[in-house]
């Protein structure tokens, strides 16, 4: 079907068959420009023509055609001007999410999740910021020799208790509620070598990620600002206690 025997059927409120036939035209037409810009890949590119049919169909339904006079050259314009503006709004808001993201990985460890909680847009960064730390754990853990990697494991769940959930060091430490001062300062500082040990083996995943591909630029820049947040965060906590 022509794009503007398409336009002027869904405008008319036509059914069945016809209307099938003509969102499928509109769509596969709008699904070809997408396709042609640089900035699309191919699930963008279903995306925008699923989100331009939509918005086309929600005029249809009042019985408008937006294409004044609707001949098969005006129709395709119409569905570029469409597709360039969604891709033009998808790009402003991927930008506005990374520099969004590049602002609240600068001090990942300032903001307390308390706070975050108050905040839709921070609090869905730290999860994100938590969820890739996580996903470096499981790398650096995996490429523990085995008699090492409880070590690393115990380091980074201290670290990740630490920073996301804002639990005491004194509450992670392995130590009796009848420890004296001197046990608890020694618990304290295998604590801090230990996290130490894990910065350097997340450090070292990231690099491998990195390297390997399986980290975006964006991720990577993430994951080493935030590892040295938990540096950061240790220092605070042992100025504090």
């Amino acid at each position: 079907m022509e794009l503007a025997e398409a336009f002027t059927a869904l405008a008319s409120q036509a059914r069945g068959s016809t209307a099938n036939a003509a969102a499928e035209a509109i769509q596969g037409a709008t699904l070809r420009f997408a396709r042609m810009d640089r900035r699309c890949t191919p699930d963008l590119a279903q995306d925008c023509a699923q989100d331009v049919l939509t918005k086309l169909l929600t005029r249809f339904a009042t019985g408008e055609n937006p294409v004044e006079r609707p001949g098969s050259g005006a129709c395709a314009g119409y569905l570029r001007s469409m597709v360039a503006n969604w891709l033009n709004d998808r790009s402003r808001e991927t930008r506005r999410v990374q520099e969004r993201r590049a602002q609240l990985s600068a001090e990942p460890t300032l903001v307390a999740p308390a706070e975050a909680a108050q905040d839709g847009e921070l609090l869905e960064h730290l999860v994100w910021l938590r969820a890739l730390l996580s996903k470096v754990a499981d790398r650096a853990i995996a490429d523990r020799h085995a008699r090492h990697r409880h070590h690393l494991e115990r380091g980074w769940r201290e670290l990740e208790a630490l920073v996301f959930d804002e639990v005491p060091l004194r509450d992670l430490l392995e130590v009796s509620e009848r420890a004296d001062a001197a046990q608890i300062r020694a618990a304290r500082d295998a604590a801090y070598k230990r996290h130490e040990r894990t910065r350097s083996g997340l450090a070292e995943a990231v690099g491998a990620m990195e390297r390997e591909g399986l980290l975006t630029a964006e991720e990577t820049t993430a994951a080493r600002t935030a590892i040295a947040g938990l540096a950061r965060r240790r220092r605070s906590n042992r100025e504090d206690s």
